[in-house]
């Protein structure tokens, strides 16, 4: 950018002379706040073919319309074929479209190169037609539920079911432990709590069951992990404030930064040194996203970017 000489000021400006050479800038045009809210808006249509709406934007250009109209210079034959260049089209109103598809923040929509009324009634009969079709293969089908209402329903089906007071059993207990199995669990004399969780006092092997459930579900929350170095089917409490992944990712991350490397310690490093180890070869994005949470929270680390951390 350039400073304009013609002016005493301290505000940096494009010279008009520059303008066009730059793609960006192609006209010296000053705009005050007022001009660019009376713009013209986006031009877009919806179009519905009955299977679902998108939106389609369109670029002709206005035909001037009196004296200034061009068309009055030519033929009538190619007078009357430009009107159908630039139609006017009413709801519900059958077209025939032809475009691009291109996604602006990230919707797909249709930029429209070719656009006509459909005038042809054999082709909105062959379009009735097929709405039946489209009605069975679209529209009667079983409902999806939103990820949101589906998270709702799974947490009330735990907790209708006993896992969540379960859970909370379980998180009480792996707060204190690091490394644990279902014999560990046994160890600590809490089965009875987990029989008053679940509401039953069923036998031993529905018990374990139950528990095997519960890990899964914490496993894949990210507060506990399995390691590649234990036997017996044995994890690693990550809600444990000392917790060994909690550590290591601190160590790794301070030696990141104590290197020379001034911008912190990426994602990328981390998962690439963990994967080094023989604990945590197969550790999941989920459960260092949750180690890292927690250790920004406690502030032993400090978040620098999305992907980026420095120790605090």
């Amino acid at each position: 950018m350039i400073n304009s000489e013609s002016e005493d000021t301290d505000l940096v400006f494009y010279d008009e002379n520059l303008c066009g050479l730059d793609p960006l800038f192609h006209v010296h045009c000053k705009l005050f706040i007022v001009d660019v809210l009376n713009l013209s808006p986006y031009p877009t249509l919806p179009v519905d073919d009955g299977t679902g709406i998108i939106s389609c934007c369109v670029w002709k250009q206005k035909v001037e319309t009196g004296d200034n109209d061009f068309r009055s210079f030519l033929p009538e034959s190619l007078r009357l074929k430009t009107h159908t260049l630039h139609p006017e089209f009413s709801l519900g109103e059958m077209v025939h479209i032809r475009g691009k598809i291109k996604s602006y923040k990230g919707v797909n929509e249709i930029m429209i190169n070719y656009i006509t009324p459909v005038s042809s009634v054999s082709a909105e009969l062959t379009h009735m037609l097929q709405s039946p079709y489209l009605y069975k293969t679209v529209y009667d089908q079983t409902l999806v539920l939103a990820s949101e209402v589906q998270k709702l329903q799974l947490e009330a089906n735990e907790i209708r079911t006993g896992l969540k007071p379960l859970e909370n059993v379980m998180r009480e207990l792996l707060a204190k432990i690091t490394v644990f199995n279902i014999e560990t669990i046994k160890e600590h004399d809490i089965m009875h709590r987990i029989q008053d969780s679940l509401g039953v006092h069923e036998s031993l092997e529905y018990v374990e069951s139950m528990l095997n459930k519960v890990l899964k579900q914490m496993e894949r929350q990210g507060l506990i992990c399995s390691r590649s170095d234990l036997a017996n089917s044995k994890y690693e409490s990550l809600l444990n404030p000392k917790a060994d992944l909690k550590l290591l990712i601190m160590d790794i991350i301070k030696k990141e930064v104590y290197n020379g490397n001034e911008y912190g310690c990426s994602l990328m490093t981390l998962r690439s040194s963990l994967e080094k180890t023989s604990q945590y070869t197969d550790i999941s994005d989920v459960a260092v996203n949750w180690c890292l949470d927690q250790l920004e929270t406690s502030s032993n680390i400090i978040k620098i970017t999305d992907t980026c951390f420095m120790p605090s």
